[in-house]
């Protein structure tokens, strides 16, 4: 029963690979889906909206920040330190929960924007969490082929498995945030929205921007000072698992880049 099923998730997740990159193909002249406004209710639509965006990730933001309360160890993830920090500028609290604040409130005034429909359907929601593990695969087949499962298992050995499980969620989610929505997200807006500038050529520098980026955030000042030793294998797989997610949230969303890139930290924290 287990190999059929695991044959079952590698058929559709190839499935759902080759019709996202299929309709990638046809979208990414007249506009990525980042600024295109979606209407009807086709499932790859419904996925980008920024409001089913925000259900799928509201479990994943409570989990994780009701986790860090709990077990009271916040400074792992420079991800969130960064975003508090940016929010400090704007809102006067301590409360650890302003990078959850500034994840809802920049999807719902993306949703208030686009005139979107407040309506929800529960299987588009059950939908993209398969898809999240899905569009995780090529990620293990991204470590096979560069040959770093030994970095994959040496990030593994981090604490115990609630905070490994919660390092993964909110790599997830903040990660995606920053590298992906606000980086690739913002890119799109100024340069093509403002300037005019051409859409795919745009879309393709932020993917590849993000991505370098991305990998240079895991690194230490002294790594990234020491050019000498400096692990290039470690961050051309950085790079490229970064480039690929910054594909996947064009075509397919954030809360699904979130859902991949999350399940990507738990197989590895927990399955290597």
């Amino acid at each position: 029963m287990l190999s059929v099923a695991v044959v079952l998730l590698v058929r559709t997740a190839i499935a759902n690979w080759l019709l996202a990159f299929g309709v990638a193909v046809r979208i990414i002249g007249p506009m990525p889906a980042t600024d295109r406004v979606l209407s009807g209710n086709d499932y790859l639509q419904q996925t980008q909206r920024p409001l089913n965006c925000l259900l799928f990730l509201l479990p994943m933001l409570l989990f994780f920040h009701l986790g860090l309360v709990l077990f009271k160890d916040p400074n792992q993830l420079l991800a969130v330190q960064h975003i508090t920090r940016l929010m400090h500028f704007f809102v006067n609290s301590t409360t650890g929960f302003l990078p959850a604040f500034a994840v809802v409130g920049v999807l719902l005034i993306w949703h208030v924007a686009r005139k979107d429909p407040w309506a929800v359907r529960p299987r588009v929601l059950a939908g993209m969490a398969g898809e999240s593990v899905g569009w995780m695969l090529p990620l293990i087949a991204l470590v096979v082929l560069v040959g770093k499962m030994g970095l994959a298992a040496a990030n593994a050995d981090q604490g115990g498995t609630m905070q490994r499980l919660l390092l993964s969620v909110g790599a997830g989610i903040y990660e995606e945030f920053i590298f992906r929505l606000m980086f690739i997200g913002g890119a799109i807006l100024l340069l093509v929205k403002v300037f005019g500038l051409r859409r795919e050529a745009i879309a393709l520098a932020a993917v590849a921007a993000s991505g370098v980026c991305f990998s240079l955030y895991h690194f230490d000042a002294h790594q990234l000072l020491s050019l000498q030793a400096f692990p290039w294998s470690d961050f051309v797989f950085r790079a490229l698992a970064g480039a690929y997610l910054g594909m996947l949230y064009l075509y397919r969303g954030y809360a699904i880049a979130v859902g991949a890139h999350a399940a990507w930290d738990i197989y590895v924290f927990h399955v290597v």
